[in-house]
């Protein structure tokens, strides 16, 4: 079976870079778009697998692993990518927010 290509998605990745750090909410700098999870050896993921994340916190991502850094940090990246990529989703297509009892939402993308 051949392997399709990853997703891309500039203005995605743009919107990621607008919000801030999952980690440290943007005390540390602006944020890079961080591909959770690979298309394969040497390839990045589907950008709809990306997350924000500030230059520091990046870096520690790839240094310690994938485990370690999100159960540190008492995050679920698959749930933040869902998150994420609702509201881009709803922003997009309603030009309006959705209802979300939990967390501030994420910034309007473009």
């Amino acid at each position: 079976m051949a392997r399709s290509e990853p997703f891309r998605d500039k203005a995605y990745l743009a919107y990621i870079r607008l919000q801030p750090c999952l980690v440290c909410g943007g005390a540390r700098g602006p944020s890079e778009a961080h591909h959770e999870d690979n298309g394969g050896k040497g390839l990045k993921g589907s950008d709809y697998r990306a997350l924000p994340l500030c230059s520091i916190h990046h870096r520690e991502r790839h240094d310690t692993g994938q485990q370690t850094f999100w159960t540190r940090n008492n995050l679920d990246p698959r749930a933040e990518m869902l998150r994420y990529l609702e509201w881009y989703l709803v922003y997009t297509l309603t030009g309006r927010p959705p209802k979300s009892p939990s967390r501030r939402p994420p910034e309007r993308p473009g």
